[in-house]
């Protein structure tokens, strides 16, 4: 998948069910050792995962964070979240 300035892919990962945790993301061998940046929201619907914070029908991060935007660095890996959900974008 690449990444433009116009378009930005997604993966939407469905677990089937309310799960309680984290998500563990490593970076392999590329050409470039600069640290991959990505975006995580989870959510507890499709909805609230594919949708940005704030405004008056989106998720929030008040109460529990949901929404990151992390550097997985080059031959590493970074863990985040630490929270309810059954989905993750």
């Amino acid at each position: 998948m690449i990444s433009t300035a116009d378009k930005k892919p997604a993966i939407l990962l469905d677990y089937g069910k309310q799960i309680h945790g984290g998500i563990k993301i490593s970076a392999g061998i590329r050409a470039d050792k600069t640290p991959v940046r990505l975006r995580l929201r989870f959510g507890e619907s499709v909805g609230e995962a594919m949708s940005d914070i704030g405004g008056k029908q989106n998720a929030t991060n008040e109460h529990s964070l949901r929404d990151f935007i992390v550097e997985v660095p080059w031959l590493g890996s970074v863990e985040v979240g630490e929270t309810g959900f059954g989905f993750c974008a």
